[in-house]
């Protein structure tokens, strides 16, 4: 009796084989890899969109970002030059905020994202 991965799908537990396939983002007879770099889904059939920094391979989210010019989940929104500029302005505005609570915040440690000890 061998024992099947957790990627398969319909597991044949005397060889190990998934008769009904892997979970999306594995291949192979025993769903034991994961897709190659650029594609993902059901039997790493779907490709990743070329805007994109690298794809999950289980649901195409650009997780690694997207290329320039491209914003979204999936980089499938073209960032026009107004919006670019407004972002750009924006994180400018944000930056120069935290500088100046930094600077009345001398010598105080922010932990951010972190609860506070008890």
């Amino acid at each position: 009796m061998k024992k099947c991965k957790e990627t398969c799908r319909g597991c044949i537990n005397v060889n190990g084989l998934c008769a009904a396939g892997c979970l999306p983002g594995w291949i192979e007879n025993f769903c034991d890899k994961g897709c190659q770099p650029g594609f993902f889904g059901r039997d790493c059939s779907e490709k990743c969109i070329d805007t994109c920094n690298g794809c999950n391979d289980v649901n195409g989210l650009c997780d690694y970002g997207c290329r320039p010019g491209w914003i979204g989940y999936f980089c499938n929104k073209a960032l026009g030059s107004s919006e670019f500029f407004s972002l750009v302005d924006a994180n400018l505005q944000l930056f120069h905020l935290v500088q100046q609570i930094m600077k009345n915040l001398e010598g105080f440690c922010i932990a951010i994202g972190t609860k506070v000890p008890k």
